[in-house]
């Protein structure tokens, strides 16, 4: 009952009326209580093994993961967005409430065991070994959750970056797939009679070059961003006039901006099968990738075009041609 509570309370929790917590004590006191979860979880399936119960030995592990179970969803809650980062505040409180369905579980199943075992023969069998399956996912949940937990939410933001740039290296590799003009791919061998040998229009193969080019183009500049924008303060390239280091809203802001653009490529790329909507896909892409260039320029405030320099390579300006130049890659693409 305590870990279905402490999940729908998390679910949505409160705004914090105090001030935020300082983030290594925050996330320290938050590992810490995972160490304790997995420890009485380790004493509770022991003393609960339904081949031989020892209920009076479960009773102080049971105490202590009730209240551990709310101090987790309590500790979770305590990360603030605004003051810890969005994006760090969803990966620490999807493991919390993650933890506390698990648990839950595990004390589902030891209930459903010990009733059985007070009213018939002990449970045997896979019914018997369920709680050894729950009480891994417990453990297994824990293990990884303290190895991957990001130290920051720059940390955190990255990593989500990265996932979506493997997406659209997916894209690409799709469109790399896909023979060029005059390419021999075997499939219009005349012996293989699959019923779509005829050969590429002429138009179909010239916007699947274009398309190719310019996906291209976009996952190019989204690593870029990367190395620029999202790197430790100390790897982090120096173009002339570097962004002030980033604040976890511009983080927040830049990061919300990946998966439209993901989405408007990957419907972009479809098209090459079916090219009725294409202007439709073309403009999702445009207004994608004009979100994502408000969202890096936000990273030098202030900053007016002209202002710095010639516009080398991670400059603002840099970025701002960039974005303009696949802007008027996509308006080319009918």
């Amino acid at each position: 009952d305590t870990c279905a509570a402490a999940s729908a309370a998390l679910a949505d929790p409160a705004p914090p009326t105090a001030a935020p917590q300082q983030l290594p004590v925050l996330r320290k006191d938050f590992l810490a209580i995972l160490t304790l979860i997995y420890s009485h979880t380790t004493k509770l399936s022991v003393a609960l093994n339904p081949a031989s119960p020892t209920p009076s030995a479960a009773l102080s592990p049971l105490r202590e993961l009730t209240s551990y179970a709310n101090t987790l969803a309590s500790n979770a809650a305590a990360f603030h967005p605004p003051a810890h980062g969005a994006a760090l505040t969803a990966e620490v409180r999807t493991l919390a409430t993650n933890v506390l369905r698990a648990l839950h579980d595990l004390s589902v199943t030891h209930l459903a065991l010990y009733s059985a075992s007070s009213s018939s023969k002990p449970s045997k069998g896979a019914a018997g070994e369920e709680y050894l399956v729950r009480t891994g996912v417990v453990h297994d949940l824990i293990t990884r959750g303290q190895a991957d937990l990001p130290k920051s939410n720059l940390v955190a933001v990255r990593r989500r970056w990265t996932d979506h740039g493997a997406t659209l290296a997916d894209a690409l590799s799709e469109l790399e797939d896909e023979p060029g003009d005059g390419a021999d791919d075997g499939w219009d061998d005349p012996e293989l009679d699959f019923g779509f040998s005829a050969p590429r229009a002429p138009e179909q193969t010239q916007l699947v070059e274009k398309i190719r080019n310019l996906v291209k183009r976009v996952a190019a500049l989204h690593t870029q961003i990367a190395s620029v924008l999202l790197r430790p303060v100390a790897k982090q390239l120096h173009p002339p006039n570097p962004p002030p280091t980033p604040t976890n809203p511009l983080l927040d802001a830049l990061l919300v901006t990946a998966p439209p653009l993901v989405a408007a490529v990957d419907e972009l790329v479809s098209r090459i099968y079916d090219a009725s909507d294409l202007s439709g896909a073309r403009d999702e892409l445009l207004a994608a990738l004009s979100g994502m260039a408000k969202a890096v320029a936000a990273f030098w405030p202030g900053m007016q075009d002209g202002e710095d320099g010639e516009g080398k390579e991670g400059s603002r300006r840099w970025f701002a041609a960039h974005f303009a130049g696949l802007e008027e890659g996509a308006k080319s693409i009918d």
